[in-house]
């Protein structure tokens, strides 16, 4: 009986570390802005995701590299861009979400695309955003998860200032995103946020872990 709890315990306590890991990757976001010629989002906005430190690539630049996660940490991302105009930019207001969707990256003929590379391995929430400029977003993939084009605005609107894309899964570190439009097409920002394992899943692997313990019991027994 002892020898069983002993190992029904030491299964728990893995399992439950397991969650602790889980429960940290899920806190997990970076933050991009396109292009800085009209400056950057502060720390503190979250826009439609986590609020810390933003990205942002240099005006006119198709890479970047050493870019963080919300919180300085994570370091070592890297981004590549492919579009026609890499310094698109609107005459817009001064707020963070102006700073955020007034520049951005375009391309005229409707084709862009941009690859991220070093982020941590996790599922995540993606939100893009269109620029204010009146250059859609465009209709696209991302890591292989279609979404459609949402024509850009003035204020934080799902559906209208940005597109929300959940369940993108990053594996190898990598997250590749593609979009096409019939006119200019481009992307001013982006958002991952982590998704956390559901408390569900939790308890069916504690009840796994248990279960476990309970067959090797039956086991050394035998």
């Amino acid at each position: 009986m002892t020898k069983y709890l002993h190992g029904a315990l030491c299964a728990t306590g893995l399992l439950l570390a397991s969650a602790a890991a889980s429960h940290a990757a899920s806190m997990i976001a970076y933050n991009f802005d396109f292009s800085d010629e009209e400056g950057s989002p502060a720390i503190s906005y979250a826009a439609a995701g986590t609020a810390g430190i933003w990205n942002v690539t240099a005006d006119g630049a198709s890479t970047g590299s050493g870019f963080t996660d919300t919180t300085g940490a994570n370091g070592g991302v890297a981004v590549s861009i492919t579009a026609g105009d890499l310094s698109g930019n609107a005459a817009v207001g001064a707020t963070d979400f102006d700073t955020l969707t007034g520049d951005n990256f375009f391309d005229s003929a409707g084709v862009w695309s941009i690859s991220l590379t070093g982020l941590l391995n996790h599922t995540y929430r993606l939100y893009l955003y269109a620029p204010q400029s009146g250059v859609v977003l465009g209709d696209g993939t991302a890591n292989g998860i279609a979404f459609t084009s949402v024509a850009g605005g003035a204020t934080l609107t799902d559906g209208l200032s940005y597109r929300m894309i959940d369940n993108v899964v990053v594996s190898g570190g990598s997250l590749s995103i593609s979009a096409s439009s019939g006119g200019s097409a481009g992307l001013a920002g982006l958002q991952l946020q982590a998704v956390p394992l559901p408390a569900s899943a939790l308890l069916l692997l504690t009840g796994l872990g248990l279960a476990g313990a309970a067959a090797r019991k039956r086991k050394s027994k035998g």
